[in-house]
């Protein structure tokens, strides 16, 4: 087992990772994960394919701690990029004054 730090960031990047993953459940039937959801479901459960996983410390507290950087959704970077900035609302706002 590696520590808490490495576990994060050895399974952090394959959250971008969309791939499929079949599974089987307890009732015997098999059913489509991707591996984004199977990433999260190994950093925060305690169980999982009743294999007893071994405790790692809380991302948040990692962080605290500066042992990790703050995590960044590449979903705020998507919205980030669709929001405008108090710049382009300024600028709008003059050419419209300039119409009137």
């Amino acid at each position: 087992t590696g520590s808490s730090l490495d576990c994060y960031k050895y399974l952090e990047p394959l959250y971008n990772d969309n791939r499929k993953l079949r599974r089987q459940n307890r009732e015997g039937q098999f059913e489509i994960v991707h591996m984004d959801e199977y990433i999260d479901e190994l950093l925060r459960e305690e169980r999982l394919c009743d294999v007893i996983l071994p405790r790692i410390q809380k991302r948040h507290i990692l962080e605290e701690n500066n042992e990790l950087e703050p995590k960044v959704s590449a979903l705020d970077d998507d919205l980030d990029e669709d929001m405008p900035s108090d710049e382009d609302n300024a600028d709008a706002e003059t050419k419209e004054n300039k119409r009137d």
